[in-house]
């Protein structure tokens, strides 16, 4: 692959995507920071250095094949720009739904390619529900719940009130514990307070409990209406008895910068474990319901493999689709491919029991 494929941000996301591209065989990589993070020289890599005021188009040339976005969700819509203006290929791990659909107006109305929201969730847990459903409505079933759930967690035992560390941006997180979210509830998207419908997750010694947040649905509610699922929503998976404490905290008036306070205080962990779960239930009887997951290992923490994997596994799908994609579509039709791909890449969860 000779030409230029091109990875803005480097920060732990970026370095996991651009060795995650090595693994599939790009080997012509172009990285975009502030800073030049990867330490020495590494064949098949150029890296660039900008800042705030960073002309994109001038980086995107024509002949790139594909661009991957892992910046802060506020830089991605200048850049995505950029991309389609050009008619080179964006992608992205999204992060603001508001955000996500400027990008896909801007495409729609361009006709050009750009798929938001490729990572965890938004990312991979739709993807694996999404698909769960395509496959019910194969053997002519009628699928009428289709849930997704996940979260990171610390792999270590954890004394502390929040029976939590954090495992990504403490920003993000509690924009997920405070903002409202959506669902779909009997066949209609409604708007709903997060933290709320806790569910319960049991699988033989394991235990985790998981509640409504926001941001991890996404565009996938529309996609489940449009399939005749009458039921479905993202909720966040955590340690029992983790969302009492914490809706306790906020109180009435939501107070964030209190729970900010408290998560800081019980800081960071990169011995991380990453669970998801996909629930899907049919008008004829059929109940699936699973929990995967994967743990850190000496290179990359569970949430770095969990996200830019999955990320350049679907990337490369939409890179080689040879039409104006966007929306998950053009993933779930290349499915084996996408399954293929992080299989190379060397995703491998398990069965959590």
């Amino acid at each position: 692959m000779n030409s230029p494929v091109r990875v803005f941000g480097l920060g732990k996301m970026g370095i996991a995507v651009v060795h995650a591209l090595k693994k599939l065989g790009y080997t012509n990589i172009h990285t975009y920071d502030i800073t030049t993070l990867i330490d020495k020289e590494i064949d098949d890599i150029t890296q660039h250095t900008c800042d705030g005021g960073f002309n994109y188009s001038e980086a995107v040339s024509k002949d790139t094949v594909g661009v991957l976005s892992c910046m802060p969700y506020h830089q991605n819509l200048p850049l995505a720009k950029a991309c389609i203006d050009k008619g080179v290929p964006y992608t992205d791990l999204g992060g603001r739904v508001d955000v996500s659909k400027a990008i896909n107006d801007y495409a729609k109305e361009k006709n050009a390619t750009a798929v938001t929201d490729l990572g965890l969730a938004p990312g991979l847990v739709n993807l694996e529900v999404m698909h769960e459903v395509l496959q019910a409505k194969t053997f002519g079933m009628t699928p009428t719940v289709a849930n997704m759930s996940c979260g990171g967690i610390p792999d270590t035992n954890v004394d502390n009130i929040l029976n939590y560390q954090c495992t990504w941006s403490m920003d993000g997180l509690v924009n997920e514990y405070v903002d409202n979210c959506q669902a779909l509830i009997d066949g209609n998207i409604q708007e709903v307070m997060s933290l709320t419908n806790d569910f319960r997750l049991d699988f033989d010694k394991i235990h985790f409990e998981s509640s409504r947040t926001s941001g991890g649905a996404a565009h996938t509610l529309e996609w489940m209406q449009k399939q005749g699922v009458l039921n479905s929503e993202y909720q966040t998976i955590r340690n029992p008895g983790h969302f009492n404490v914490v809706r306790t905290i906020l109180g009435d008036n939501k107070d964030a910068d209190l729970l900010e306070s408290i998560f800081q205080k019980c800081g960071y962990t990169s011995k991380d474990m990453v669970v998801w779960s996909s629930n899907v239930f049919t008008k004829e009887g059929y109940k699936k319901l699973t929990l995967s997951g994967i743990r850190h290992n000496s290179v990359f923490t569970a949430m770095q493999q969990c996200t830019a994997f999955p990320f350049v596994a679907a990337a490369d799908v939409v890179f080689k689709s040879g039409n104006n994609s966007r929306g998950y579509d053009v993933i779930l039709d290349n499915y084996d491919k996408f399954q293929s791909n992080l299989n190379d890449i060397g995703f491998k969860p398990q069965a959590v029991k």
